[in-house]
């Protein structure tokens, strides 16, 4: 998608390009809230293979203050001094209290687009959409042998072996890629992989929901002298 092509596309498809072009780095983990695996998983590919769908939705607001004002306003039943008191404590400490009180809503309405190719320019790689013709050829070649969850270490994950460990370190001479955490499938996409991005009603603020190989979180984004911009990034999660 070229930046004319875009332009010729509604508000909703350009945002969605914008945001994702801001965030998605794999060169750049250490901005996109890190990774387990350190910031360097990415420093010597070829090839960055990147999702060629987006899941997409709308919420009433994704305003921070707004939102946590009315989780006050249910915690205290509308009490004025307490509603107060918990205002002065944000105001403290506006850090801990959004990690206690900050509930983001779910999306109103969601869709897909499809054939999502977004313009990105990386130094040093070629990035490619990973379409599901490519997903599934590359899946027969790796095949599945493996170890199971757990093998060794409670604590360990799935891991190639045999044959499909030899084809996957061929392959990473090229790409990086990684076997799945629960056993029985491979995660080929050049992380991070968006899940989900969600706007506010009039593209202010956006909420993206991430996976980072086997953990993930969200991305808060605002709109900043009309470009997007990166607010906070947040590791929510870990298999």
């Amino acid at each position: 998608m070229s930046d004319s092509d875009l332009a010729r596309c509604n508000d909703t498809i350009r945002n969605i390009y914008h945001v994702y072009q801001r965030f998605y780095n794999p060169k750049d983990i250490k901005g996109v809230g890190g990774s387990e695996f350190g910031s360097e998983i990415y420093n010597h590919v070829q090839f960055l293979l990147t999702q060629d769908r987006m899941v997409f939705g709308f919420a009433d607001t994704l305003d921070k203050d707004l939102l946590i004002r009315g989780k006050m306003v249910q915690l205290t039943n509308g009490d004025r001094r307490e509603m107060d008191s918990m205002s002065n404590q944000y105001r403290r400490d506006s850090a801990d209290f959004e990690s206690d009180f900050l509930e983001w809503p779910t999306a109103k309405t969601v869709d897909t687009l499809s054939r999502f190719h977004p313009g990105l320019s990386i130094p040093g790689v070629k990035i490619l959409p990973l379409t599901s013709t490519y997903k599934t050829l590359l899946e027969q070649f790796l095949a599945n042998d493996h170890y199971n969850l757990g093998k060794g270490n409670i604590m360990a994950p799935a891991k190639a072996k045999g044959e499909s460990d030899k084809r996957k370190k061929f392959l990473e001479t090229y790409i990086k890629i990684w076997y799945g955490h629960w056993g029985g499938y491979w995660q080929l996409y050049s992380y991070p992989y968006v899940t989900k991005v969600i706007f506010d009603p009039h593209f202010e603020r956006a909420l993206i929901y991430y996976t980072m190989i086997y953990e993930g979180g969200y991305a808060y984004l605002k709109k900043v002298n009309g470009n997007w911009a990166v607010i906070k990034v947040k590791r929510t999660w870990i298999e």
